[in-house]
C-alpha cells in the first residue's frame, strides 16, 4: 500500500472520530453504537498507521544503506579491475606462440575459475539492485565497458 492510501485510512479515522463526537453531542448513542464506532476507528487508525509506518521504514532503510552501498561498489569495482587484469593475462598466455598443451590446459582451468568469480561479482550486483538501482546501473555500464576492453585486448 502506498503512503497516500495509508494517509487516507488515518484521515478517514480522524474524520469519523470527529463525526462520532459531533453526533454524540446531539443525541445519546447506544452502547452497541459506541462500541462499533470505536472498533471501526481503531481498525482504520491501526491499519493506516501500520502501512504508513512500513512504507516510511522501508524508505529510511534504503537511505541508510546508500552510503554503505557506495563503499561496497568501490570494492566491487576493484574486484572487477583485478578480474580484468587476470583475464587479460590468461588471454595473452593462451595466444602466445609455443605454448604447450599442459600450459593451455592450466590456462583453461584458470579461465574457468575466473568465470566463476565474475559470476559472483554479478550476483553481488543483483543483491544491491533493490536498494540502490541507480548505482547498480552505473556499475553495470562500467563492467560492460571493462568486458569490451578485455574483448578488444584479445584481438590485439
Amino acid at each position: 500500500m502506498k503512503k497516500s492510501g495509508s494517509l487516507i485510512l488515518v484521515l478517514v479515522s480522524v474524520i469519523f472520530s470527529f463525526w462520532l463526537v459531533d453526533r454524540s453531542e446531539k443525541e445519546q448513542l447506544s452502547s452497541l453504537n459506541q462500541a462499533l464506532s470505536q472498533v471501526i476507528i481503531l481498525g482504520l487508525s491501526l491499519s493506516g498507521s501500520y502501512f504508513f509506518g512500513r512504507q516510511i521504514n522501508s524508505d529510511d532503510v534504503k537511505e541508510m544503506m546508500k552510503p554503505h552501498a557506495r563503499s561496497a561498489f568501490r570494492r566491487l569495482i576493484s574486484i572487477l579491475n583485478g578480474l580484468r587484469r587476470i583475464k587479460i593475462a590468461i588471454q595473452l598466455g593462451q595466444s602466445s606462440v609455443g605454448v604447450d598443451a599442459i600450459s593451455l590446459g592450466v590456462l583453461s582451468k584458470l579461465d574457468a575459475m575466473l568465470t566463476e568469480h565474475i559470476c559472483t561479482a554479478s550476483d553481488a550486483l543483483e543483491d544491491w539492485h533493490d536498494i540502490v538501482p541507480e548505482q547498480v546501473a552505473e556499475l553495470r555500464k562500467y563492467a560492460q565497458r571493462l568486458n569490451s576492453e578485455v574483448g578488444n585486448s584479445n584481438d590485439e
